[in-house]
């Protein structure tokens, strides 16, 4: 078993999106203690939401990300990403598979690596699986500049497709009103509300996430 900040260090995760995995993590953990859900349940969400965005580096234009590159720079990270590119190919939600599967983690917790992000949106409201669909709501609650209310992530996401086909604008409409659907779901019996969850809220599970410990 080895403890999460252990495996970021060992892959060289960039801190950024180490500091997004654990929020998201954060926010996931705060809802299944609101909820009625085993401590089995619980762990497989967190552990799927601090792997979900471990092959991330790969999709990056690191010449546009200055803010992301201090303090080891540019170079550096190109290199990493060229290392990781020839290792595990150019597709970074394939990268991230490969990663869990090489830390030995449940098919389980795979399968809730792979329900999270904006386009499964529609998929896990439809399947009802809710650990699918509080692993992929937390991140959707975390932007990379701290926790957010949905409707705020949604309209960046509006923006991000204004100039899209009217094909893609309306599969975007559909996961919009999937997300807001999935927080219906979630918070319907939850004993918090979603305005509840703040960046202040999480915080102070923050130290602790680093200590969960993930099969190697």
């Amino acid at each position: 078993m080895s403890r999460i900040e252990e495996i970021y260090e060992t892959y060289d995760i960039m801190p950024t999106l180490r500091e997004h995995m654990y929020r998201v993590a954060a926010v996931a953990s705060v809802i299944c203690d609101s909820l009625s859900l085993s401590s089995k349940e619980k762990q497989e969400i967190v552990i799927a939401c601090l792997l979900h965005d471990m092959g991330n580096l790969i999709k990056f234009r690191l010449g546009d990300l200055p803010q992301l590159l201090a303090p080891k720079g540019l170079i550096y990270w190109q290199s990493i990403q060229e290392v990781w590119k020839q290792k595990y190919g150019t597709d970074e939600h394939l990268a991230t598979r490969k990663i869990a599967e090489e830390l030995g983690v449940s098919d389980r917790i795979l399968m809730l690596v792979d329900s999270i992000g904006f386009p499964n949106g529609k998929r896990n409201l439809l399947e009802a699986d809710i650990s699918k669909m509080i692993a992929g709501y937390a991140d959707m609650r975390v932007s990379p500049y701290g926790v957010r209310p949905l409707l705020d992530r949604l309209d960046d996401l509006q923006k991000r497709y204004k100039d899209k086909s009217n094909n893609e604008k309306e599969s975007q409409q559909e996961l919009i009103i999937a997300f807001t659907g999935i927080e219906k779901y979630i918070f319907a019996n939850a004993s918090i509300s979603p305005e509840m969850i703040t960046e202040e809220a999480i915080t102070v599970l923050l130290p602790e996430l680093k200590s969960v410990t993930i099969a190697s």
